[in-house]
């Protein structure tokens, strides 16, 4: 039997975030560390956790953090076994029911890693979108040749432009899909919070994040992130609409990609929309290789 059950004590989640690192093969002082870092994140105010069990046994957590007019997942973890689709729907539908009171407007589940739910995920009233990891080796591939069209210039992301940069990923997701999905992104106040509450303002982002000008004004920006030492991750690239079929897209994505093997990282990482074609088709263009396929499930409340 599937229990399902809001955790008021950290100690609760030891097991199960034990078996977490250990799918993931961390080392035993990345685990010390990963879960040192849970419990800080357990005790934030804006953070609920919900534990999964079959038969008194933990097999899975789900972890939400609240925002101004969203709740999103900060993990989704359910150890493999036969019953790994129906602990996952378990989770999500009694997550869903308990968070519905808290009044927001979304809940975002980012990562749902099992297609098969797809189609009884959607009979339940949620909204869902395959989504696809994409990784680029810089160590195996050359960089091709490339320049930017004389009518442009090239700079890097700014904490003083901070506001316009923030701004030009807000103009360019109005009426895209993934301005369905990331709430985030639908105006500037909601994602200058996003901004900040996923520390880009420190280490995080890379100072070489490239963006693209004309006339002095924003019109494309890629904001590139450290996982590790040897990996960095494509955040958010956003170019508006009037200044796209132009290359502008693939230029800011190879800049990236120059300064990165600059700075010794071997692999580039990003998380592409399946339906969100042209983006898609560009990266499999420049190299790109899917590593996995998963789900990110929406569920609107609609309350005003």
């Amino acid at each position: 039997m599937i229990d399902i059950l809001e955790v008021k004590k950290f100690e609760k989640l030891k097991l199960i975030l034990h078996d977490f690192c250990k799918e993931n093969r961390l080392s035993k002082e990345k685990t010390i560390e990963r879960i040192q870092n849970y419990e800080n994140h357990f005790k934030r105010e804006d953070t609920i956790y919900f534990l999964a069990t079959v038969n008194d046994v933990s097999v899975g957590f789900m972890s939400c953090e609240i925002a101004e007019e969203i709740i999103r997942t900060h993990r989704l973890f359910v150890k493999k076994s036969e019953e790994y689709d129906s602990i996952i729907f378990e989770l999500i539908t009694y997550v869903t029911k308990q968070l519905e009171s808290l009044k927001k407007n979304f809940l975002q589940i980012f990562i749902v890693n099992s297609l098969k739910l797809e189609q009884k995920l959607v009979e339940n009233d949620f909204t869902v979108f395959q989504r696809v990891k994409m990784v680029y080796d810089l160590k195996e591939n050359l960089i091709p040749e490339f320049v930017l069209d004389s009518d442009y210039q090239h700079d890097y992301f700014s904490l003083d432009r901070l506001d316009e940069e923030l701004q030009i990923i807000v103009d360019a997701n109005k009426n895209h899909i993934d301005g369905e999905i990331f709430l985030q992104f639908s105006n500037l106040d909601i994602l200058k919070k996003f901004f900040f509450s996923s520390n880009m303002d420190g280490d995080r982002r890379r100072d070489d994040s490239p963006i693209v000008l004309r006339n002095d004004k924003i019109v494309g920006v890629n904001i590139i992130t450290n996982i590790s030492e040897k990996a960095s991750y494509i955040w958010i690239i956003a170019l508006l609409h009037e200044h796209r079929g132009k290359g502008l897209g693939k230029y800011l994505m190879l800049k990236a990609h120059e300064n990165c093997k600059k700075a010794n990282v071997d692999q580039m990482v990003l998380d592409v929309t399946v339906d969100n074609i042209a983006a898609y088709n560009l990266y499999k263009k420049l190299g790109y290789k899917e590593t996995n396929r998963y789900l990110t499930v929406i569920k609107e409340y609609s309350i005003k």
